[in-house]
């Protein structure tokens, strides 16, 4: 009974690590062609890519020695960690993305301005000479 209700835990992890993978791989495609254009768009995607297949190198080849060496408990534990360490990563990114696209909104918000600014004061100026 331990082992099937092993087997169903390790099922329900496959399939919230499945829907959250595709999520993150949206996610991280989303960022990039925000915030690149042209040659660097491809090279961003590129690294974004990279670093997905070289996360699960790495994981394939330093989880089974964590378990090994201590217990399987501590390579999940040491698994769960570094998720937590990616939402965090994620987190900052979000924030730091929502602050640059507030800072972009309010520069153009002024450019509007000291356009129509410019407009105005040519309008009375040309005029009233």
């Amino acid at each position: 009974s331990g082992t099937s209700t092993a087997f169903v835990v390790a099922l329900a992890g496959r399939f919230v690590f499945g829907l959250g993978g595709e999520t993150l791989s949206v996610c991280q495609n989303a960022f990039c062609a925000k915030w690149f254009r042209g040659a660097d768009l491809a090279t961003a995607f590129a690294i974004v890519l990279s670093f997905a297949r070289v996360g699960s190198a790495v994981n394939f080849a330093i989880e089974p020695k964590v378990a090994s060496e201590y217990s399987f408990s501590v390579a999940l534990w040491l698994s769960s960690l570094l998720c937590l360490v990616s939402l965090g990563a994620c987190a900052i990114l979000g924030f730091v993305d929502f602050k640059f696209e507030h800072m972009t909104a309010e520069e153009e918000d002024d450019s509007e301005d000291s356009e129509s600014d410019a407009e105005g004061h040519g309008g009375v100026s040309g005029g009233g000479g």
